[in-house]
């Protein structure tokens, strides 16, 4: 109804109310004289279901939400308005939801299912409807907007135990009126379902250990586990294998083994790492033969060019892994004074040479391959000390107290060739980790 000029202004009062129970009232008035027409009226919008429910937790059965929000006209004039759909907080969630909106025809018509054909969008994309002056809210009449979030089931992998907050903002306003903004919001959150249990550790050997574990809650998606050794991958098990057998350990060390799970994708999604289990592998074995490599060149102590004669030089050489007889040695007191032999040829043991004028005492005497004396001889008797036990390094000191060091001389062949120096504790020259290798 329009009024001549010497009406007085009516009250326009704004009435919106919040989400769910909550209700927030924005109300203001004014009386005066006028001088021209004013119109009358009251504006209230009715929003409400987007925070029904309050909060979702995504699951390999749970990877997608539908919630509807209603805005309804309860007052006496149509209603402009802006919905604005957000996020209280940015996140990795937020971003990597997918988001659909469609206009359905009642609040039980909202799916999933009917928001497949609407654009994909994101939280963080500040999804903006509005009803403006040409398509406002007539009155009394409600509007069902359906507002989907999906995730999939490689989001689960990344996005495990990360949250989102997403928003939906109200505002209206008449002329130069406005209201402060309404906001009602839900919660949204992927579960830490995938997770495998920390792995228990059983029988340890010289070499590794073997492990099993449990699996996580919820393995619908998942196709299999990842042991790992430190960073190292030692291998992957199918989904119905909760055991691994780590053969490829170092002597003595301390090692920490974690679990992932995976899934079908290529490559693959990978869960959070179980918890981490510390364990260590057992000493040398007297019955079992042993790769010696120098951590300083990373290469293995070598009887050169596998010859049988004594006299042969001990160097240092790559490493095989095929033919490796030459490279293979056994300790006969691992836990005193030990003769050290090749299994390529048991007759010979690691001494120093005491010929071209060396003796026993001497730094710089060579190590060879020589021919077992028995008895009491110094330089063919050699003990294993403990470098640092936590990651199984060690050293080779001889009866005369020195130790065997990859710092020798040049063979005729270009190999260089280990000699006994004066021990000194982290020289990378004196410190090797052993291996076992087993022939079939």
């Amino acid at each position: 109804m329009i009024k001549h000029p010497v009406a007085i202004i009516a009250a326009i009062a704004v009435f919106i109310v919040g989400a769910g129970t909550t209700t927030s009232v924005a109300m203001w008035s004014t009386t005066g004289a006028a001088t021209a027409s004013v119109a009358a009226g009251t504006l209230g919008i009715v929003q409400s279901g987007f925070d029904s429910p309050a909060a979702v937790t995504f699951t390999s059965t749970v990877l997608s939400t539908a919630s509807v929000v209603t805005l309804k006209n309860t007052g006496s004039i149509p209603a402009p308005y802006t919905l604005t759909l957000s996020f209280a907080q940015p996140t990795s969630l937020a971003a990597g939801v997918d988001v659909r909106v469609v206009t359905v025809a009642s609040a039980t018509a909202c799916t999933t299912a009917a928001t497949a054909t609407a654009a994909s969008q994101k939280w963080t994309a500040n999804v903006v409807l509005t009803g403006s002056a040409a398509t406002a809210l007539p009155v009394g009449a409600s509007v069902y907007f359906c507002v989907s979030s999906t995730i999939t089931q490689a989001q689960r992998f990344s996005l495990v135990n990360v949250t989102a907050k997403p928003t939906v903002t109200l505002a209206a306003g008449i002329g130069t009126w406005s209201i402060t903004p309404t906001t009602s919001a839900m919660n949204l959150t992927v579960a830490d379902t995938i997770t495998p249990g920390k792995p228990v550790v059983s029988n340890p050997t010289d070499h590794g250990m073997t492990l099993t574990w449990t699996k996580p809650s919820d393995t619908a998606a998942i196709t299999g586990y990842q042991v790992f050794r430190g960073t190292e991958l030692l291998g992957t098990t199918t989904a119905q294998t909760t055991t691994f057998t780590d053969t490829t350990a170092n002597v003595g060390t301390t090692y920490t083994y974690t679990i992932r799970a995976i899934d079908a994708a290529v490559p693959v999604d990978v869960s959070p790492a179980s918890p981490e289990t510390i364990a260590s592998t057992s000493g040398v074995d007297p019955t079992h033969w042993y790769k010696v490599t120098n951590v300083g060149n990373g290469k293995c102590v070598d009887g050169e060019n596998e010859r049988t004669n004594s006299g042969t030089p001990l160097i240092t050489y790559d490493c095989k892994t095929t033919g490796y007889a030459n490279q293979s040695w056994k300790f006969s007191n691992p836990l005193g004074a030990s003769t050290v032999t090749g299994k390529y040829a048991p007759n010979l043991g690691w001494d120093t040479s005491t010929g071209s004028g060396w003796n026993g005492t001497t730094t710089g005497a060579l190590a060879e391959l020589i021919t077992l004396s028995g008895g009491n001889n110094n330089s063919q008797l050699w003990r294993i000390q403990s470098v640092n036990a936590a990651n199984g390094t060690y050293r080779f000191q001889n009866g005369y107290g020195l130790c065997l060091d990859t710092s020798g001389v040049t063979t005729a062949t270009n190999n260089t060739e280990l000699e006994q120096a004066t021990c000194r504790t982290g020289l990378a020259s004196q410190t090797f980790t052993l291996t076992n290798v087993v022939f079939p």
